[in-house]
């Protein structure tokens, strides 16, 4: 059963505010847990220093046995690593945000939301979709995406970089530079790389 343009509407208008309200939220928190990690690992690191130096100190006999045991505990390391650990179940749970599916389903559906956004460009020239209709969508879209693109990680820079030295390999065997054994020696090894980048 078709519903009006106006009830679609106000029905979109509503769903998309509340993603943007969830989406902002969710940057926020990662951003602030972000923050929160890396002066964590910083004053791990500072931590980790200070020991460093309070042995060296103690080996050459500039500190006591009782001022090295009390600088070294000034610092309580276990609530630091405790706390660094909290945070990190916290960003786990954040990046998983559509919950169990593994990465080739995110990358899947990534590849699908690109396929829609191309396609409302058709439901416009069909005169099915107007073109303020198409750009709010797109927008959404678009936004969608960057999301999946985060939740993906690193992996599709990986992959793209994988593909160019695959046609890099290609290239330096059409013009002889490589042996054939050499090219698929080299071609299995990056094609078993582009395959763990999903498994």
């Amino acid at each position: 059963e078709e519903i009006s343009k106006a009830t679609f509407n106000r029905l979109y208008d509503e769903y998309t505010s509340k993603l943007n309200e969830l989406s902002t939220r969710r940057r926020e928190l990662l951003d602030d847990l972000m923050a929160r990690k890396k002066a964590c690992e910083d004053r791990l690191r500072a931590f980790d220093q200070k020991v460093e130096e309070l042995r060296v100190r103690y080996k050459v006999g500039e500190l006591s046995k009782e001022e090295y045991e009390a600088g070294l505990s000034e610092v309580d390391k276990e609530q630091l690593e405790k706390e660094l650990e909290a945070i990190n179940t916290k960003l786990s749970v954040l990046n998983a945000i559509f919950g169990g599916m593994d990465l080739a389903e995110l990358r899947k559906l990534e590849e699908e939301a690109g396929g829609y956004r191309d396609a409302l460009v058709s439901l416009v020239k069909k005169g099915a979709l107007e073109e303020n209709e198409r750009a709010r969508i797109t927008a959404d879209l678009d936004q969608t995406i960057a999301l999946l693109g985060q939740m993906l990680g690193g992996r599709k820079e990986i992959e793209e970089k994988l593909r160019e030295e695959l046609e890099t390999l290609r290239a330096r065997y059409a013009v002889g530079e490589i042996s054939l054994a050499e090219y698929e020696k080299r071609k299995k090894e990056i094609e078993g790389k582009l395959k763990e980048i999903w498994d």
